[in-house]
């Protein structure tokens, strides 16, 4: 099952040659990058904010989450 139909391997310069859209596509360059804009930077930064601001809450939360032992705590809450 985990053998080859064929026992013979092709060479890679073979397969590449007799692949013409495959070299074709490998020579073109790729396009360069667009230049950062001060709006695309600022489009950016407040998408990371968005992040950045709920990584902060949820650690504030799980900073402050406490087991609550004993039951004399909510008359002390309540008085102040």
């Amino acid at each position: 099952m985990t053998e080859p139909e064929s026992s013979q391997s092709i060479p890679e310069a073979e397969a590449r040659a007799s692949d013409p859209e495959m070299g074709a596509s490998a020579e073109a360059p790729a396009p360069e990058p667009e230049p950062w804009t001060p709006e695309r930077v600022a489009e950016w930064n407040a998408y990371y904010d968005l992040y950045v601001t709920l990584g902060v809450l949820l650690l504030a939360f799980v900073a402050s989450a406490n087991k609550i032992t004993h039951s004399s705590i909510w008359p002390q809450l309540q008085v102040g």
